[in-house]
């Protein structure tokens, strides 16, 4: 995997094994969309697994390891955009016509363009010296080819990148205060290859 390619996973299948290798509960993430794989700072994909509270009373004493079968895609950036963080037009055969504006609590970008908008697009706000909020994300799980509506050819596709948050908790390194001289990168990715992939491991006991 690149800096610019990043792992969805479609489905994920749980099977909990006993010492001999023998199945005592299956299940699957509940998720009924396609998710982020996503990894701590040392690349370590972080999942959680849950399973009724009363079966795992039942088989807490033979559970050894865990098995789970992915079903992954992979997302690769095709194209990369930089705009101002307000005021600005952009205009790109990945993404159509977009326009960036700010309101007291976020950066806004809005896009449209003629046949289907990008499936997978994520924005960056960085401020003029580099340092930049949290990356937002917007990824669809429907990877079929695009059929237009005759009645409705054009789509849209935006995105708000905050800069306050109303309720004092979070802060960001980039605010309202410099949004004049900041700027928005956007990242357009497609997808890529499809792949199954089987993962193993022991159980901690408690």
């Amino acid at each position: 995997m690149t800096h610019d390619e990043f792992l969805v996973v479609d489905r994920a299948d749980f099977a909990v094994l006993d010492a001999k290798g023998q199945t005592l509960y299956r299940g699957r993430r509940g998720e009924r969309k396609s998710v982020p794989l996503n990894t701590d700072a040392s690349g370590t994909a972080i999942q959680t697994f849950e399973l009724p509270a009363a079966d795992f009373q039942k088989i807490r004493e033979r559970a050894v390891s865990l098995v789970v079968d992915y079903w992954l895609t992979v997302r690769a950036v095709v194209a990369q955009h930089k705009m101002r963080a307000t005021g600005d037009e952009l205009r790109s055969a990945e993404i159509g016509i977009c326009r960036s504006d700010a309101d007291a609590g976020a950066s806004i970008v809005r896009c449209r363009q003629i046949g289907r908008a990008p499936n997978c697009y994520t924005s960056t706000l960085y401020a003029p010296d580099g340092r930049h909020n949290p990356e937002v994300r917007n990824c669809g799980s429907d990877y079929r080819p695009f059929i237009p509506s005759p009645m409705n050819i054009i789509s849209f596709a935006g995105m708000e990148m905050p800069i306050r948050d109303s309720y004092g908790v979070a802060h960001y390194d980039v605010d309202g205060s410099q949004i004049q001289d900041s700027y928005i990168v956007m990242k357009v990715y497609e997808t890529g290859e499809h792949f199954q992939r089987r993962v193993a491991s022991r159980l901690q006991p408690e």
